[in-house]
């Protein structure tokens, strides 16, 4: 049997362990100490470059759909698997405010049970428990008979994140369908904003821009085509999960707009739409 362990402690930004992890499968991380700061888990097939992370699964909890330790200054005692692979292993300090962990990280070759060590959450639920989740909504827009409900979502270039895009609900009271379409680069618009609310309570804000407006005017850009139909008489129409998820990088943006059969609304309806997404660092 293979075997490899390492112990230390961080206590500085840039301290990093390295241990040998060649003819091992998995490892478990075990982390504990009072400290404000984040450990970045990554591996390589030689020396330090190229280096890629390791997916973290806590034991008893899941995924955590990223490769950092995360601590705010609680004293901790958390155990975390990953499958290893390559040649080295890398733990880092890549944020450090005060105190020290203690690591203990133990590599074997049995093939890893991170599956069976607790519930693997999906990656937007992941996001909810990190505060990088968000949902953002027009209700109750009222649009008459020849306008269009037009809707932008862009990504700042400033971000310095992703935006993954898991959730669109539509809804509308007319008694005949409309049909959402897809528009890839929108032309900017004035609009109402809508602030996206964090779906963690306490989270901190998102830099996404979402804007609705009412127009006589379709939204212009790069139009890709009709998205699908808005049942009537209020019977949602939603896209969501991972088969749909839509990725917006910073500096890009999408957006749609919503008519009828033939593009303009024959009629009156009053059109709720709600977005979910999270982000993620590029």
């Amino acid at each position: 049997m293979t075997t490899s362990r390492a112990t230390g402690s961080f206590a500085a930004i840039n301290e990093e362990m390295t241990m040998d992890v060649q003819g091992t499968a998995s490892a478990v991380i075990s982390v504990s100490g009072t400290f404000d700061g984040d450990i970045t888990v990554v591996g390589a097939n030689s020396g330090h470059s190229p280096e890629g992370g390791r997916l973290l699964f806590q034991s008893g909890v899941g995924a955590l759909g990223a490769n950092v330790i995360e601590n705010a200054g609680s004293d901790i005692s958390k155990e975390y698997r990953i499958v290893t692979g390559g040649e080295r292993l890398i733990l880092r300090a890549t944020r450090w405010a005060s105190g020290t962990a203690n690591v203990d990280v133990y590599a074997t070759d049995d093939a890893s049970t991170v599956f069976v060590n607790g519930p693997v959450h999906g990656a937007f639920e992941q996001a909810v428990r990190a505060g990088r989740a968000y949902s953002a909504g027009a209700g109750d827009v009222q649009v008459q008979d020849g306008e269009f409900l037009n809707l932008t979502f862009e990504n700042p270039p400033s971000s310095g994140r992703n935006a993954f895009l898991q959730i669109r609900s539509f809804q509308q009271d007319a008694a005949e369908s409309l049909v959402f379409h897809i528009v890839s680069n929108p032309a900017t618009i004035v609009g109402t904003l809508l602030t996206p609310l964090n779906l963690l309570d306490g989270g901190p804000a998102s830099d996404m821009e979402m804007r609705y407006e009412v127009s006589v005017t379709a939204l212009t850009g790069d139009t890709i085509g009709a998205g699908g139909f808005i049942p009537a008489n209020g019977i949602p129409y939603d896209i969501a999960g991972d088969d749909f998820l839509r990725v917006t990088h910073p500096g890009q943006g999408f957006g749609f707009y919503v008519g009828g059969i033939g593009n303009n609304p024959a009629q009156a309806s009053n059109i709720s739409v709600v977005f979910g997404f999270y982000e993620e660092d590029e």
